[in-house]
């Protein structure tokens, strides 16, 4: 159920950004990195629903004495759990705040500009 709530709340995101898939760099590598993700708990779901189709049962796959592929699917998840720990620091801690940096950076800097023109506009003037 956690894994469908994070594939809406995905797509949900997906709509609502600021930024499309072929802005620039970031968007780019944003949308490949959590569209992959995205494809690994799409995957995870449907191994749980497969374990759960198996085990309906008595004599079905998943049994008491084997259930292999419910540890796999145990398994699974918590790779894709750590995977979404490590994306989570890597795009929405550090690239956010890499990215908010450059475009103050990238403000200041048009802003000096911006005053440098002024500043000469008054020499020019004051000096005619």
């Amino acid at each position: 159920i956690l894994g469908l709530a994070f594939l809406v709340s995905q797509m949900v995101e997906y709509f609502t950004l600021p930024f499309g898939l072929t802005d620039n760099l970031y968007a780019s590598t944003f949308y490949a990195l959590t569209g992959f993700h995205g494809l690994h708990v799409t995957l995870g779901a449907l191994m749980i629903l497969i374990v759960w189709w198996q085990c309906r049962t008595p004599e079905g796959r998943v049994t008491a004495a084997n259930h292999f592929p419910l540890e796999a699917a145990e398994l699974y998840w918590h790779f894709v759990d750590g995977i979404w720990v490590v994306l989570i620091v890597i795009i929405y801690l550090i690239s956010d705040t890499l990215v908010y940096s450059l475009m103050l950076h990238k403000l200041q800097s048009r802003l000096l500009m911006l005053q440098m023109r002024h500043i000469a506009r008054i020499k020019a003037n004051f000096m005619s």
